[in-house]
C-alpha cells in the first residue's frame, strides 16, 4: 500500500511539472518540439515594417511576416514566431506562438497556438482563459465564435465556454440568439439552446448585406424577415442578395430588378448583370464589360475587358492589360495606362509605378513615392509593406 501511495505521488509530481511547463509557454521555444518545427524554417530576406500615408517608415522592417493593422493589436512574426505588436511596433505578446489568428473587435480575445500544438484563447495581457479542443476558428461576433472539431461545428463565448457542441456542419452568426446552421446538406436557423427556429429543410440561406435573408429551396429563392422568419419576397428563379435596396432577379426570359420593397422597379436587357456597389451595375456584352446607372440606364457602354466593383467612388478598369479608374458618373479618372491597380481604400489607392509600388489619392497625386517592393492597403493609418534591396 506504501509503495502505491508512493508511485501515486511520482505520478501526480511529474503531471504538475507537465503542466507546469506547458503553462509556462516561454518554455517550449527552444525545446524539442519547437527544434523540429524549425529544421524547415526559412527567415525571408525581405522583411515587413509599416509606413504612414506619407510614405515614412514609422515601424522598421524586421518581422517575417504581419498582418494588417485593422486591430488595435496586430500580430507579427518575428524569427519565425507569432506575437502581437501594437500601432507604434512595440511587443505587447510576446513572440512565441507557433500560429495566431487575428482580436476579435472588442481586443482583448484571440486565438493561437503554442508548439505543442495545442489552441489557446488568450486575452490581451498574454493570459490564458482557456485551452481548447478546437481545431477551426471563425471571427468572434455578438461576443460568440463558431468553432470546430473534425469539422463540426458549434459555438463558444469570450470565456471559452461552450454553447452549442460541435456537431453542424456549418453555422453563421445571425445575431445573439440566431444562427444559421446545416446538417445532413440543408439548413435552418436555431436558437443558441438550439430550438429549431426555422427548419433544416433549405438548400442555402445567406444574410444580405441589407440584413435580409436570401434562402433557396427546391430551387427557387425567396427573402426572409430577420425578425419573424417569415418570407417577405418570393420565389424566383435566380436573385442576388439585397443591397442598397437593390436585387437582381433573372430567369431564361427575363431580368429584372426590384426596390427596396421587392416591387420590380426596371427590366434590364442583359444576361450577364452584377451590382458594383454605390448604385451601378456592370453589365457584359460582346465579352466587353460597361456600367449601368441606378435606374437601369447605360452609364458607360460596354468597352471594358475587366472591371471591378465600385470602391469610395471610383472603379478600377482593365484594357489590354493597362488599368485606369472611372468616378461615379462614368468619367475617366486615370486613364488605362497604369500596368498594376488595386481599389481605393481609406483614400488612397495602390499603383504599380516606375519605381515599384506606391499609393495614389483622390487628386491624382502620387502621395507614397519610394522605392517598394510590396506594399498593402492602409488601415488605421498604417500600410505594412517589404522594402525593395
Amino acid at each position: 500500500m506504501q509503495r502505491t501511495l508512493k508511485f501515486f505521488s511520482l505520478y501526480i509530481g511529474l503531471v504538475l511539472v507537465f503542466t507546469a511547463c506547458k503553462n509556462d509557454l516561454s518554455t517550449d521555444l527552444d525545446g524539442p518540439i519547437a527544434q523540429q518545427y524549425f529544421e524547415d524554417y526559412e527567415s525571408p530576406a525581405q522583411k515587413w515594417g509599416f509606413i504612414d500615408r506619407s510614405g515614412n517608415t514609422v515601424i522598421k522592417p524586421k518581422f517575417d511576416d504581419v498582418r494588417d493593422m485593422i486591430t488595435k493589436f496586430t500580430a507579427a512574426n518575428y524569427n519565425g514566431r507569432w506575437g502581437f505588436i501594437d500601432y507604434k511596433g512595440n511587443e505587447v505578446i510576446p513572440f512565441q506562438y507557433k500560429q495566431v489568428k487575428d482580436f476579435n473587435e472588442d481586443d482583448n480575445r484571440v486565438f493561437v497556438q503554442d508548439f505543442y500544438n495545442q489552441w489557446l484563447l488568450i486575452d490581451h495581457k498574454n493570459s490564458v482563459i482557456d485551452t481548447l479542443r478546437y481545431d477551426g476558428f471563425q471571427q468572434f461576433k455578438n461576443d460568440l465564435c463558431p468553432v470546430a472539431v473534425n469539422n463540426n461545428w458549434g459555438l463558444i463565448n469570450t470565456s471559452g465556454k461552450e454553447i452549442i457542441a460541435p456537431h453542424y456542419s456549418n453555422i453563421k452568426i445571425l445575431s445573439a440568439q440566431q444562427f444559421i446552421v446545416k446538417n445532413y446538406g440543408k439548413y435552418g436557423i436555431i436558437d443558441n439552446e438550439e430550438n429549431v427556429l426555422l427548419k433544416l429543410e433549405y438548400d442555402r440561406l445567406d444574410i444580405c448585406p441589407d440584413g435580409q435573408i436570401r434562402a433557396k429551396k427546391n430551387g427557387q429563392y425567396y427573402f426572409l424577415s430577420p425578425t419573424n422568419l417569415k418570407i417577405i419576397a418570393g420565389p424566383y428563379e435566380k436573385a442576388s442578395k439585397t443591397q442598397d435596396g437593390f436585387t437582381l432577379v433573372s430567369s431564361e426570359e427575363e431580368h429584372f430588378i426590384l426596390d427596396e420593397n421587392y416591387d420590380k422597379a426596371y427590366d434590364i436587357p442583359y444576361k450577364r448583370v452584377e451590382y458594383a456597389n454605390q448604385k451601378r451595375w456592370i453589365y457584359k456584352e460582346n465579352s466587353k464589360w460597361g456600367i449601368l446607372n441606378e435606374k437601369g440606364e447605360i452609364l458607360v457602354e460596354p468597352s471594358f475587358d475587366l472591371i471591378n466593383k465600385y470602391k469610395e467612388g471610383f472603379v478600377l478598369f482593365s484594357v489590354s492589360d493597362a488599368w485606369g479608374y472611372l468616378d461615379l458618373n462614368g468619367q475617366v479618372f486615370i486613364p488605362p495606362e497604369l500596368p498594376l491597380a488595386w481599389d481605393f481604400h481609406d483614400g488612397l489607392a495602390r499603383i504599380l509605378h516606375r519605381k515599384g509600388c506606391g499609393f495614389i489619392n483622390k487628386k491624382k497625386e502620387l502621395v507614397v513615392d519610394r522605392r517598394i517592393f510590396e506594399v498593402r492597403d492602409f488601415y488605421n493609418d498604417r500600410a505594412r509593406y517589404q522594402e525593395l534591396f
